[in-house]
């Protein structure tokens, strides 16, 4: 996986994060909607030090299990942090707005996150 200390950093720096595994392509514009069916869940807790290990590990067992939907040239691996909580998930990205909410509803999520303005857009 390229970049995975950039993707670990960003999700516990900025609470998630958006990568492409197999190009290390960090999106920055656009939509990103999580695909229905791959969502996992781990606890944190701990330090600082103890959340990168169990981030890291969490994202190597995560890519493992989920290695053939990630090579898509299109899947990103998502992450985002609430509440204790570190949310790993495949997710796509949509330009347009539009799309990504026809998306959203399609895969039932609650939210999908808005990259230009750094906000989630709730349902």
């Amino acid at each position: 996986m390229k970049n995975k200390e950039q993707f670990i950093a960003s999700t516990i720096e900025n609470g998630g994060a958006t990568m492409n595994p197999s190009t290390g392509d960090v999106p920055t514009s656009g939509y990103v909607v999580s695909m229905a069916g791959n969502e996992q869940t781990y606890k944190l807790f701990g330090n600082d030090v103890v959340k990168e290990i169990l981030v890291s590990g969490a994202v190597d067992l995560y890519v493992k299990e989920n290695v053939v939907e990630l090579s898509h040239p299109e899947n990103y691996l998502g992450s985002w942090i609430d509440d204790g909580m570190l949310y790993l998930d495949i997710s796509r990205v949509y330009e347009s707005e539009h799309d990504a909410l026809r998306e959203a509803v399609a895969n039932g999520q609650k939210a999908y996150y808005d990259l230009d303005n750094a906000k989630t857009i709730e349902l």
